[in-house]
């Protein structure tokens, strides 16, 4: 990841509220299409393992002139680098870590605030990390295994008309 993406990310993703917001208000003046991208695809380790999942090609596919908003909606949440991994239930209605714990509160408070965010941003469309809790766009994971479905910040983004692609 280039050090402007770093950079924005650690804005975005910090404690400073007033100063995420002014850089999304630059974003939105910048004139350019803002792409919201998954952290994790742009190379941060933001991940449930404390990893990422760098995706080059799939990035690149999105981004041409494009302003890149890179947001990690469980970061967003409070959950932290590592944490517990999060199943989605069959109705897709409730979140639980793998210790057993309901997070679907903050889950949802993590995917409200990435939503915020991309508004703000005047983001247009997504390349979001598949089979996320927050990010899948057509598989998530379940507590028997993967399963259809989409994670919460998805569903948000498509309720307001944006376009959601995922890395495959």
């Amino acid at each position: 990841m280039n050090r402007e993406l770093e950079q924005r990310y650690r804005l975005l993703h910090g404690s400073d509220r007033e100063a995420a917001r002014a850089e999304l208000e630059r974003i939105a003046a910048s004139g350019k299409e803002v792409v919201i991208v998954s952290a994790c695809l742009l190379g941060v380790r933001c991940r449930f393992d404390g990893k990422d999942k760098q995706d080059d090609p799939a990035v690149a596919r999105v981004a041409g002139e494009a302003e890149l908003l890179p947001l990690c909606p469980e970061v967003l949440a409070g959950f932290g680098v590592p944490r517990p991994a999060i199943t989605l239930a069959a109705d897709g209605r409730t979140a639980t870590d793998d210790r057993g714990q309901d997070v679907s509160a903050q889950l949802d408070a993590g995917a409200g605030l990435a939503e915020k965010f991309a508004a703000l941003a005047g983001a247009t469309r997504a390349l979001l990390k598949e089979r996320s809790p927050s990010c899948g766009s057509s598989q998530v994971h379940g507590p028997d295994g993967l399963r259809d479905g989409e994670g919460r910040f998805t569903a948000r983004l498509r309720k307001r008309g944006l376009p959601v692609v995922s890395e495959k």
